[in-house]
This record gives structure tokens, C-alpha cells and sequence, in this order.
């Protein structure tokens, strides 16, 4: 167990991970740049490329802050993604980046 998160990190969580099969994973990312996801720690992204792999389907979910500078490591790319959905704040690049890269984006609203 990761201090202050109910999850289950490392080779524990993994396996179990690798035993599931899933229709759908949403997952974060700490930030995106270009068609980079990132997060700042190797359990997590560990965690995040299993949920991928286990999921027919995977969509990512981030607020349009989140297209910034890269963190410490990366799960996966953009292409590895069905479908991203963000904040009508996104910047006009980072949306041309993700159309270019052939992603469907979704945008939503925030109310």
C-alpha cells in the first residue's frame, strides 16, 4: 500500500491486474505533452500500462491543465488511447497535436 492511497502498488497490484479483462479503463495522466503521458512515480505507471493491457477499451481523462511539461515517466503514448477527453480549456496545440496523432477528443464543458 502506497502512505495516504488506498491502492495496492507494485508487483501486487500488477498480478492482479494481469488477471482481469476489462471493457473499459479510464485512467489520468499527471500531465500530457505532445502524445506523451506522464506521471511522477514508476508504481504508478506500472500500474496504469497493466490496466491498459487488461482493458479492450482504454480513455483517458484529463483537464485541460494537464497539457504541460513531462513528469518523471511515462506508461504509454497517446496512440496507445481510444479516446481522450479533456475541458473546452485545452490550448489550440495540444488539441491539433492529439487530432494529428489521429485521437479521438472529446470536449466537454466544465459547469
Amino acid at each position: 500500500m502506497r502512505a495516504g492511497y488506498t491502492n495496492v502498488a507494485g508487483e501486487p497490484g500488477e498480478q492482479f491486474l494481469r488477471s482481469l479483462h476489462a471493457d473499459i479503463c479510464l485512467t489520468g495522466a499527471s500531465a500530457v505533452t505532445g502524445t506523451l503521458l506522464t506521471d511522477s512515480s514508476l508504481e504508478v505507471v506500472s500500474l496504469k500500462r497493466a490496466m491498459i493491457s487488461a482493458a479492450r477499451r482504454s480513455v483517458l481523462l484529463v483537464d485541460s491543465s494537464k497539457f504541460t511539461l513531462p513528469c518523471f515517466c511515462s506508461p504509454c503514448d497517446i496512440a496507445e488511447m481510444d479516446e481522450v477527453i479533456t475541458d473546452s480549456g485545452i490550448a489550440h496545440e495540444p488539441l491539433s497535436v492529439l487530432k494529428s496523432a489521429e485521437c479521438k477528443v472529446t470536449i466537454v464543458n466544465p459547469s
